[in-house]
């Protein structure tokens, strides 16, 4: 039997995030998961590098070529399930990667979410689950006339 996610969550001592496919601009309808720097079950810092994403649609800036943003985290906390691979092509807003504030509700999540096969994913801001807060940076530096650091 699959668990929903949310029944899941409510068994957790602490806050569980979500990271969404973030959106880089007005005009970006879809990102490439170019490169995950951490790995399941890695507790990770706030303001460390998690992944790379190739944003093929930032009109606003007139790049004529697809631009890679570095996005970190803004919180420590230890990296679930990366619900997505390299290479995957995801729309905007959908789920990447599950995070926890704690070793035992990793350990807990990880084990049901393999042995439940839990698949869908979301968080309306109810019982202790929150999408997760993210901030990015232009991976190529000679796009800092973009705005971008």
């Amino acid at each position: 039997m699959i668990k929903p996610f949310k029944s899941l969550v409510s068994s957790c001592k602490g806050v569980i995030r979500v990271l969404k496919m973030p959106q880089f601009s007005p005009t970006m309808s879809n990102g490439v998961i170019n490169k995950w720097h951490i790995q399941e079950g890695a507790f990770v810092n706030a303001y460390e590098l998690i992944l790379d994403i190739d944003a093929n649609s930032l009109k606003k800036f007139e790049l004529d070529k697809n631009v890679t943003l570095q996005v970190e985290i803004q919180e420590d906390m230890y990296l679930v399930k990366q619900l997505k691979e390299e290479g995957n092509c995801l729309n905007i807003g959908e789920p990447l990667a599950i995070f926890c504030e704690e070793k035992e509700d990793f350990d807990y999540l990880n084990e049901e979410m393999t042995k439940n096969k839990t698949t869908e994913i979301s968080c309306d801001g109810s019982n202790k689950c929150y999408d997760l807060i993210w901030q990015a940076y232009s991976k190529d530096k000679s796009n800092n006339d973009c705005g971008c650091s």
